[in-house]
């Protein structure tokens, strides 16, 4: 039973602190999105995958890093977009 409570109680902190950290980078993305863009068009939904993966580059965030050592991994950020790759435009 103790074993079960510490083990719901860390899934709990990772969850939370996974999810407080995917606000964050989501506040920073929005934050740098230009005015000019409209929210919901192609460039707006480009723009803030490029600066959501920037920002989370730039603070080396992924799942393990939320964990101290010895805690079992647990999958979080389920909301990432993922990775801004770049369309190859054909050249002329």
């Amino acid at each position: 039973m103790r074993s079960e409570r510490l083990f719901l109680a860390e899934a709990k902190r990772v969850l939370t602190e996974g999810f407080s950290l995917d606000e964050r980078l989501d506040q920073l993305a929005r934050g740098r999105m230009p005015k000019r863009v409209l929210p919901g068009s192609r460039e707006w939904d480009v723009l803030y995958r490029r600066y959501y993966e920037e920002e989370r580059r730039k603070r080396a965030v992924t799942p393990a890093h939320l964990l101290d050592s010895g805690s079992a991994v647990v999958s979080v950020g389920a909301r990432i977009p993922p990775p801004f790759r770049p369309r190859k435009e054909p050249s002329a």
